[in-house]
């Protein structure tokens, strides 16, 4: 049985055929258990193995890095970006829709830390008090930011505030309740 959405699996993208979204606490149970099934264990075993040549001396060592940087973090946007449409089972990820921009999700996501960085060294200088206002809005906002990217692919969409506040209340509650959960994480 596959979890896709109707519209996924007939090729669309139709927000009209899609069924609701599940709160984020009832699929716990499979979030947990997403890195056991075998798909996401064989590429986590070789980023493993990859991991050794991080003993290597010199230039090789500096490629194992961005290696295993861009390997590992263009596989989680993958997993986020597919769950986000409803492919739960790493199975189902060969008949999913695989969107070239994807690809570059890593980057702007890179990005938007930068953008972040910044708001925050801005109001730290103006006093210790704001730059400590300022990262407690920024890592309520960073979710809002990973759903606007994964949803638009555009920077300024997900670095754009009016776009970031829409997307906490269109979430709702549930969204203060997933910040809660990922700073118990």
């Amino acid at each position: 049985m596959s979890t896709r959405s109707p519209a996924l699996a007939a090729g669309r993208d139709d927000d009209a055929e899609r069924p609701a979204i599940a709160p984020f606490w009832h699929l716990l149970k499979s979030f947990f258990l997403f890195p056991f099934q075998m798909e996401p264990l064989i590429f986590m075993a070789l980023l493993a193995l990859a991991s050794y040549l991080l003993f290597l001396p010199g230039i090789v060592r500096l490629f194992a890095v961005v290696f295993l940087v861009l390997g590992a973090s263009r596989y989680a946007f993958k997993v986020a970006a597919l769950a986000s449409r409803g492919v739960l089972h790493s199975r189902d990820y060969t008949n999913a829709l695989n969107d070239p921009d994807w690809k570059v999700l890593p980057w702007k996501f890179f990005a938007i830390l930068m953008v972040f960085a910044v708001f925050i060294n801005f109001f730290t200088k103006l006093s210790l008090e704001l730059g400590w206002v300022a990262r407690l809005l920024v890592s309520m906002l960073i979710p809002a930011a990973l759903m606007v990217l994964i949803n638009t692919c555009r920077l300024r969409s997900a670095i754009n505030p009016f776009e970031l506040i829409a997307t906490v209340s269109g979430v709702g509650k549930s969204y203060w309740l997933l910040c809660f959960f990922l700073f118990l994480l």
